[in-house]
């Protein structure tokens, strides 16, 4: 089920808005996303090799896309941020 639940995740750390309201907190909704997606990665990495490195170049791609919004940068920097140092 892995795959069914990574791209959601995924989505809500580096989606242009989400939510109804741009006033909402998005930040924590990012972070909390985040968080979910390196904990996902700790207990199943093993048996999916190649998770982290998909994961930490999506994030990265949309880290060093200049025409990207500030939510997606700050999405992207929190989820590798949890991702740990190794990334």
């Amino acid at each position: 089920y892995l795959h069914q639940f990574m791209p959601p995740l995924l989505t809500c750390m580096v989606a242009k808005r989400i939510g109804a309201h741009p006033a909402e907190d998005h930040w924590t909704a990012r972070a909390m996303a985040a968080d979910v997606v390196a904990a996902a990665v700790s207990k199943f990495g093993s048996k999916y090799p190649n998770l982290q490195s998909r994961i930490t170049t999506t994030l990265l791609k949309a880290l060093l896309d200049p025409s990207k919004p500030l939510t997606t940068h700050y999405g992207a920097i929190v989820g590798l941020s949890a991702l740990g140092g190794t990334v």
